[in-house]
């Protein structure tokens, strides 16, 4: 008769793990574990500040000191610089002793003249309101230029403020010739006149076509030449309370305009042309 097993003879038992003390830690695993710490401690720190310092750039302002490299001049006009980084556009003009600055942010105004008060003496005048003879007014929707100021200097200069007023700076039928009238006896004044009108056309480009007409006898003016200039300085008297309005405006689209008059000069069969290109709508206000 073959021997049967139970079957609990053939489940082995268990046996327990052996109890072990840890080991203490040796000198080279605390200096390990505390230059780890340390690691941390110092990464922590300086992902807490670089996101401070971002903070500080979205929400203050900006480094200034690295930023001012990033200004490029304009390849229009060399006095205007411009700083262009994503979303932001600041704009500084400078002429001799005389800055604008103005941007789309801001909080990025006051740090830039706070940077530049430390290279140079500036005086920080506030809002701008009158710069080179262009006076600043800043209505509802937008900002009016004037040179009202400006034209009534130029009318005293040229001994033409009690002047007669007049409706239109030239008369459409009105053509000039290089031999038009007798030579003019003092042509420095002539000249003089002449260059102011051309920047009151900066916020009078009404009287553009007309100040142009006078530019090209610079080199000869006539008495009639001279007729055609005071024209110019009568209506500029009737209309210095005149002004440029620049509104705000969300639309970007480029408007351009050019006309040319085809061989209408009379001395060489010459065709003079021009053109105006503007981004926003701007039309003429009275004071």
């Amino acid at each position: 008769m073959a021997d049967s097993e139970s079957w609990d003879d053939n489940i082995p038992v268990a046996q327990p793990w052996p109890e072990s003390k840890p080991s203490p830690p040796s000198a080279e695993d605390e200096e390990e574990e505390e230059e780890d710490d340390d690691n941390i401690d110092t990464q922590l720190k300086a992902n807490l500040q670089n996101h401070k310092a971002d903070q500080n750039e979205s929400d203050e302002g900006w480094d200034v000191a690295k930023e001012l490299e990033r200004f490029v001049a304009s390849k229009t006009d060399p006095s205007l610089f411009i700083y262009h980084h994503g979303a932001i556009t600041t704009y500084v003009l400078v002429y001799v002793d005389d800055i604008i600055v103005t941007s789309s942010k801001a909080a990025h105004v006051t740090p830039l003249l706070q940077q530049l008060a430390m290279s140079f003496s500036i005086k920080d005048l506030g809002p701008l309101s009158f710069f080179l003879g262009v006076k600043v007014v800043r209505i509802a929707g937008g900002i009016l230029l004037s040179q009202s100021c400006y034209i009534t200097d130029l009318l005293q200069r040229a001994s033409m403020a009690d002047c007669k007023l007049i409706l239109t700076p030239m008369a459409t039928t009105t053509r000039l010739f290089a031999t038009g009238g007798g030579p003019m006896k003092d042509p420095t004044r002539y000249r003089m006149i002449v260059k102011a009108l051309q920047y009151i056309t900066l916020t009078r480009p009404n009287v553009a076509y007309s100040v142009n007409q006078a530019c090209q006898f610079m080199h000869a003016p006539t008495e009639h030449h001279c007729t055609h200039v005071k024209r110019i300085l009568r209506y500029l008297k009737h209309t210095k309370s005149y002004g440029l309005f620049i509104n705000r405006s969300t639309d970007i689209a480029l408007q351009a305009f050019t006309n040319a008059n085809w061989a209408d000069n009379g001395d060489d069969c010459k065709s003079t042309g021009g053109y105006a290109v503007s981004g926003t709508q701007s039309h003429f206000m009275d004071l």
